[in-house]
């Protein structure tokens, strides 16, 4: 039970209901699709991916990666058949899983990967990572050397909850993002802070 399941629908002929593929979740519990992006290339190839989010019981998140083609999505796919697997972090019922992508920082013409796990670490401080696009993501484990760590505050700070592109804001060269920590106290309880890279 609560395997979980992604939807995807091909509007280009004006149906909205044009059902295209489905993703299928293989393990019971795992939530497969709690959270879900796609659309933007993340592995170098110039076609848009989708990338789904779950729960590898008991306490791991897990990240499937379909790399997209020419040719599309069709049928229905399951959990096992992605390309690429992104797991590590700790989780427990009810914990929640943000993805956005970030604008391109290193220049190769592809999108980076936000992740966002707001209620990990000591008392919900969150936890946010960065993981710059690559040709291959297989394999990779939160907190390993690819997998960029943004540094989180204080307790029930909820760092991740929000995160993603947000242009230039300083008049640079470069486009910005931003990690939000809704729950960060500072001079008055819960009044919320928002961290800009």
């Amino acid at each position: 039970t609560d395997a979980g399941a992604v939807y995807l629908y091909d509007t280009s002929d004006g149906d909205l209901w044009d059902l295209d593929a489905t993703f299928t979740g293989t393990t019971s519990e795992a939530n497969f699709g709690l959270a879900l992006i796609a659309g933007q290339d993340v592995n170098t190839d110039g076609i848009g991916d989708v990338l789904i989010g779950s729960r590898l019981p008991p306490d791991t998140w897990q990240l499937r990666i379909f790399y997209g083609s020419n040719g599309g999505f069709s049928g229905t796919l399951d959990d096992t058949a992605a390309d690429a697997t992104v797991s590590g972090g700790m989780t427990e019922v009810d914990d929640r899983l943000v993805l956005s992508f970030a604008p391109d920082l290193n220049s190769d013409g592809s999108a980076e990967l936000l992740i966002g796990t707001p209620d990990d670490g000591v008392d919900d401080t969150g936890m946010a990572y960065l993981i710059m696009s690559r040709l291959d993501w297989d394999g990779l484990v939160f907190g390993s050397a690819e997998v960029q760590f943004l540094p989180y505050g204080s307790p029930d700070e909820h760092l991740g909850l929000s995160l993603g592109p947000i242009g230039d804001m300083v008049g640079g060269a470069s486009q910005d993002f931003q990690v939000s920590a809704p729950g960060y106290d500072g001079p008055g309880t819960g009044i919320g802070r928002t961290y800009i890279y």
